[in-house]
């Protein structure tokens, strides 16, 4: 096998996978709008920004919750430690 051959090859292979890209492409565009037909969906674009608001201020919930825990937590442990310490004047 020659090297035209081998680049004739190449290009058949390229064309067919381009091909190929192309069609799961365009499948994935009709299905998308079929879906949004079927559903009523919203275009793809104002949903993502809708989930993307959503994860955002879901993100901020979780921080917030986080930093009440932090001062939570720190509160249960000095309160632990100040009754360690009158436990050991008991104690004595």
């Amino acid at each position: 096998m020659d090297a035209t051959a081998i680049l004739e090859i190449a290009k058949v292979a390229g064309t067919i996978l381009g091909t190929a890209a192309f069609g799961i492409w365009t499948y994935s565009k009709l299905r998308e709008k079929a879906l949004s037909r079927k559903y009523g969906l919203k275009p793809n674009p104002t949903r993502c920004g809708e989930m993307i608001a959503r994860v955002e201020g879901l993100e901020k919930r979780s921080e917030k919750l986080e930093e009440n825990n932090r001062e939570d937590h720190g509160r249960i442990f000095q309160r632990i430690e100040d009754l360690a310490v009158e436990v050991a004047k008991i104690a004595k």
